[in-house]
């Protein structure tokens, strides 16, 4: 059965967010579509090459961890199946958050990191109608074009930093009636995220400051971000020995003893 929001007793969707019966011209976006689209298919689309994947799941790891922190203290609260995903700005997931059980049957279907919830590779959904109007939306049950989400109500939030959208956090769950928590819940966690994320980037405005290179700048980047310096070698293409060296000298730069002291000052969360 698919409910209609209207009709929950008490609550009403707020404005500001886009509902399909809102919309209007969206089957002209929606009908330009990938060749191998079809909205029968069981799984999704996964536009990009392996090396193209990883260098955007590097570019977006602060946002990833900020939203896996915030995300992990819901992950056995919630009653019914549910499941966030994460996406960049062209839609593409990062990384999916719930469940060991939803994830694996998600997997089944290719919806991991990599996979498009673009308009163009999955058709209407919530995460491509944010990306269409700029804006929070909810698509419910058999408004979603392709048939596997047709059994979830689906809530997108844009993740903006300095007024720029950098993402997207989607919420997808299977009781509408459940809406009422849902969309004020999905509407605290991306403020929180874009707070955590703002105060970061400040503390990275400091450390850009200080008298760095411009590759002990990428290292201090990834290393107040709490990468190993094996990850920032594999990154940067260096050696982890390199790495190391160049922690030591920016430590140096930067008037710092260890880690512990270079973070705090650094990174504010």
């Amino acid at each position: 059965m698919v409910f209609d929001l209207d009709e929950i007793p008490g609550y009403t969707i707020p404005q500001d967010w886009v509902q399909m019966s809102f919309l209007e011209g969206i089957d002209y976006y929606s009908k330009k579509r990938d060749a191998r689209y079809d909205s029968a298919m069981g799984h999704l689309i996964a536009p990009l090459a392996s090396n193209q994947l990883n260098a955007r799941l590097a570019a977006l790891y602060p946002m990833m961890k900020k939203a896996k922190k915030e995300i992990n203290g819901l992950i056995d609260r919630f009653p019914f199946p549910w499941f966030f995903i994460l996406t960049d700005q062209e839609g593409i997931i990062m990384d999916i958050y719930g469940p060991a059980t939803v994830k694996e049957r998600l997997n089944q279907i290719e919806m991991k990191p990599g996979a498009s919830l673009s308009m163009h590779h999955a058709g209407v959904n919530a995460v491509s109608v944010s990306i269409l109007t700029s804006k929070k939306s909810c698509v419910q049950y058999k408004e979603h074009e392709m048939d596997l989400f047709h059994q979830f109500v689906c809530l997108c939030c844009p993740i903006r930093l300095n007024g720029q959208i950098v993402g997207y956090l989607d919420l997808s769950h299977s009781y509408s009636f459940d809406i009422e928590i849902t969309v004020p819940l999905m509407e605290m966690l991306v403020q929180s995220v874009e707070r955590i994320l703002s105060a970061g980037l400040a503390s990275l405005a400091a450390l850009d400051r200080a008298k760095l290179t411009p590759r002990e700048k990428d290292v201090a980047h990834l290393w107040v971000q709490g990468r190993t310096a094996n990850e920032i070698g594999w990154e940067l293409g260096i050696t982890e020995g390199t790495v190391r060296n160049m922690v030591k000298k920016i430590y140096v730069k930067t008037y710092v003893k260890d880690k512990a002291e270079f973070v705090r000052r650094f990174y504010k969360r």
